[in-house]
């Protein structure tokens, strides 16, 4: 009775820290929402932007096959086939830098559903142990 507002400012700090560990909290849930989110949209985005670059290095193969047939029979000059290499070396960057982006997003959707080091460690020891007998 008598301290002074000791145990009133003890719950009120307790409220405070309670309000403190909620705000975080659901900072953290709506993070994960988000994540998983951008990644699910990105995906498809992904796959048609890998399926346009496929064509271009196709395309541009060909194209380098065709110069090199041109030069050997000399209709044009090895500038040409170099030219139709660098973008062909291009096109090849681009799509593999695009794999990788992609691949980086299914890492991050996984991580975001809940995956991680220790569940990567225990499905690929599971995965290894094989059929038990």
């Amino acid at each position: 009775m008598f301290d002074w507002g000791q145990r009133k400012a003890r719950l009120d700090l307790s409220e405070a820290q309670q309000r403190e560990i909620i705000a975080t909290y659901q900072k953290t849930v709506q993070t994960a929402f988000r994540e998983v989110s951008d990644a699910l949209v990105a995906r498809p985005h992904f796959e048609e932007q890998i399926a346009a670059d496929e064509e271009t290095v196709a395309s541009n193969q060909s194209l380098a096959d065709t110069t090199e047939l041109r030069y050997l029979n000399g209709v044009s000059t090895y500038l040409e086939v170099l030219d139709a290499r660098r973008d062909l070396f291009s096109a090849q960057q681009g799509l593999i830098q695009l794999k990788a982006n992609s691949l980086q997003n299914s890492v991050t959707l996984y991580i975001a559903l809940g995956g991680g080091r220790d569940a990567l460690v225990r499905d690929s020891q599971v995965a290894s142990s094989g059929p038990h007998r």
